[in-house]
């Protein structure tokens, strides 16, 4: 979810008024599965991982396959979705739904040393790879006020990108018994914009603009070189296993920064009224919330059956950035300050 408040003029017909704003998006969406067996299985490979995939999803099973080496898969089928809601008013939806490619998955387990016992690996993937766009115009009636008509575009586009590069080690305590942990360096980029057009016209003439409003607003925040922690547990005996997964939230960023842009302008038949600004920002915080991973794999007969999940911990709302700035640098007086904040 992210909080945008800011103070915009809102056109109604005949008068502007002024007031605060405070919109909210609730973003969610499916993360991409990698490798033949987790797209098989939908992700359901947390206790039955065992190839180099096994780095994400239970470092303790990099240590349960026999066959290391290296593995790379690119554009294999994958379904992703993602969901925008409640920003231009409450209720509001916008879903992105797209069966396509699953980005590229890099890894190779090694042994380092002459002991089955200890595995190391590396991965390198595209974790998030998502955007959400929306077009629409709406053209109606102004009740009671023939003479007129309203006219309203909005366009709205939301992306999200996120790069992990890993390594992992595994240690097999018995054949059956083994404990792991990978360690990854993700790099975080995410923008949004959303422009909107409010226009009364005359019904006789409709080049001619009565009443107008525009305003345009984005921003994007980059979050570069922070740390992530995941250890995992599989535990087997005979055609039964148990694996358990611990994911941190990420900590420990190199470089955050943030940038917004807004320009409005108001029309009325005595006045214009126009004001921008586009700016970096320092970005206060990014934060993924911990989450734990529970999954099991079951086989009798010629059935194979594999069952996982994952809780992640709520994250407290938290501000990504906020400024009070002067777009005019000062040089037309004071009392112009904007403020934005953006809070998720």
């Amino acid at each position: 979810m992210i909080a945008v408040n800011r103070k915009v003029i809102y056109a109604a017909i005949f008068c502007f008024v002024s007031f605060a704003v405070n919109a909210q998006i609730d973003a969610h969406y499916w993360t991409h599965q990698y490798g033949a067996k987790g797209l098989l299985l939908n992700g359901a490979v947390i206790a039955s991982s065992d190839d180099e995939t096994a780095i994400f999803y239970n470092p303790a099973c990099m240590g349960q396959g026999n066959n290391l080496g290296f593995v790379f898969s690119f554009l294999t089928p994958t379904y992703s979705s993602l969901e925008t809601t409640n920003f231009t008013g409450n209720g509001s939806s916008f879903k992105d739904e797209d069966l396509g490619f699953s980005p590229g998955f890099a890894a190779v387990r090694i042994k380092p040393f002459k002991t089955d016992k200890i595995i190391l690996g590396v991965a390198s993937f595209q974790r998030l790879s998502s955007n959400i766009s929306y077009k629409d115009r709406t053209v109606l009636p102004v009740e009671n006020f023939y003479e007129i008509f309203y006219l309203a575009d909005v366009e709205f586009k939301r992306e999200l990108s996120q790069e992990w590069l890993g390594v992992g080690l595994s240690y097999n305590i018995m054949d059956n018994l083994g404990v792991g942990i990978s360690q990854y360096s993700i790099w975080h980029d995410e923008s949004l914009q959303f422009d909107f057009k409010k226009e009364i016209l005359l019904t006789e003439d409709p080049e001619t603009l009565a009443l107008g409003w525009r305003s345009d607003f984005g921003y994007g925040i980059n979050a570069y070189g922070g740390w992530l922690t995941k250890l995992g547990f599989i535990w087997g005996a005979d055609n039964f296993k148990l694996g358990l997964t611990y994911t941190s939230p990420s900590y420990g960023f190199i470089h955050k920064s943030a940038s917004y842009n807004f320009d409005e302008e108001r029309i009325t038949a005595t006045d214009i009224q126009v004001q921008s600004n586009q700016k970096d920002t320092p970005l206060h915080r990014y934060k993924t919330p911990a989450s734990f991973g529970l999954g099991f794999e079951y086989r009798f007969d010629d059935l194979t059956v594999s069952f996982s999940t994952e809780y992640f911990k709520d994250l407290k709302e938290y501000t990504l950035f906020e400024e009070t700035d002067d777009p005019y640098e000062g040089l037309a007086g004071s009392g112009f300050e904007k403020s934005i904040l953006v809070s998720t």
